[in-house]
C-alpha cells in the first residue's frame, strides 16, 4: 500500500509513503515433553540423585538442538514503512527521487499458547542511507511491552512500559 502527496511547485515535488504489512503464523511444539524424546536427563553426581543435567540427543549435530522455550503458537506481525521524496533544484530540469528512510519496521507477536504475557515486546528498527548510499545507518529502539491495566472507574488504557507512566493514578490488577 502506498500514498503519494504531490506539491507541484518548490524544492519538494512529491512525498511517498509505502506500507508493507506482514502476518505469519508460527507453531513450535513443546520439545521438552518427555514423550517426544528430544531431551533426556543424566545424573550428574551419584551421591545426590537430584542433580541432573538435561541434554539434547541432537547436541553436536549439524542442525543444532531444538528450542527449549516450550510450546509456541504465535501470530507474528510487522509493518515495514518506506519514505521517499522527489526533489528538484532551481537549476535542475528533472526531479530526482531520494529515499528518506529505507525501512522503518515495527513488529512483534501474540503467543496463543502462553499462559501470561501473550504479547511480545514491540520492536522498532530503522535504516537510512546517507551520502548517496555510501553510508547506511541502522537504529534500534528499545522494546515496548504493551500491557492492559484497569482504572478505578472501570475503563481501560494501554501504555508502554518504557514510558514509565501509568495512565491511572491507581491501577488495579491486569485483566
Amino acid at each position: 500500500m502506498f500514498g503519494t502527496l504531490n506539491f507541484g511547485k518548490g524544492f519538494l515535488r512529491s512525498f511517498r509513503h509505502e506500507l508493507r504489512p506482514s502476518i505469519s503464523l508460527v507453531f513450535s511444539p513443546d520439545y521438552l515433553n518427555p514423550n517426544l524424546g528430544y531431551f533426556d536427563e543424566v545424573q550428574r553426581d551419584s551421591r545426590n540423585p537430584a542433580l541432573v543435567d538435561r541434554y539434547s540427543i541432537f547436541d553436536g549435530g549439524i542442525f543444532g538442538t531444538p528450542p527449549q522455550s516450550g510450546q509456541q503458537m504465535a501470530l507474528s506481525y510487522s509493518l515495514n514503512n518506506i519514505f521517499q521524496a522527489k526533489v528538484q533544484g532551481k537549476r535542475d530540469t528533472i526531479a530526482r527521487k531520494i529515499k528518506l528512510i529505507d525501512n522503518l519496521v515495527m513488529g512483534g507477536n501474540y503467543n496463543f499458547a502462553a499462559d501470561s504475557l501473550k504479547f511480545s515486546p514491540v520492536s522498532v528498527s530503522t535504516t537510512a542511507r546517507f551520502f548517496k548510499g555510501a553510508t547506511t545507518m541502522s537504529f534500534f529502539a528499545p522494546s515496548i511491552r504493551i500491557s492492559k491495566t484497569r482504572q478505578a472507574a472501570g475503563s481501560t488504557c494501554l501504555h508502554g512500559t518504557t514510558a514509565g507512566k501509568s495512565c491511572a493514578s491507581k491501577a488495579l490488577p491486569a485483566i
